[in-house]
């Protein structure tokens, strides 16, 4: 899997992600934010399609724990773990932002994605 694009949205914090399976397939991810005040994690829903996600659509949706999210983990962890260690550590340093912003943000999601609410 193949990172195309990544980055936070101007609705206040969601952030999406676009890869490209083998196959060739658009691989998009959509982590919507909570806009409710002090919500721990900041992060309410997860959309998933083969198209495009830039809106909450609910019919793309992904339930927390569910079939369809464990195998969203499963891309995105073997996709993390594919990113070089210190492109990682720059990450958290907050330095791989000012170098790669696409990046930057496709690994915030993955490691945000578990951490969301529903």
């Amino acid at each position: 899997m193949d990172l195309s694009s990544a980055d936070i949205c101007r609705d206040g914090g969601s952030i999406a992600a676009d890869f490209r399976l083998e196959d060739g397939t658009l691989f998009s991810l959509l982590l919507e934010v909570s806009h409710s005040d002090n919500r721990v994690p900041p992060y309410r829903h997860l959309h998933c399609g083969d198209k495009y996600q830039n809106t909450c659509d609910p019919t793309t949706r992904i339930t927390k724990g569910s079939a369809a999210d464990a195998v969203i983990q499963e891309r995105l962890s073997a996709w993390l773990g594919s990113v070089a260690s210190d492109v990682r550590a720059q990450h958290k340093t907050g330095q791989l932002r000012k170098v790669d912003e696409s990046l930057h943000w496709a690994i915030e999601l993955c490691e945000q994605v578990q951490n969301r609410e529903i």
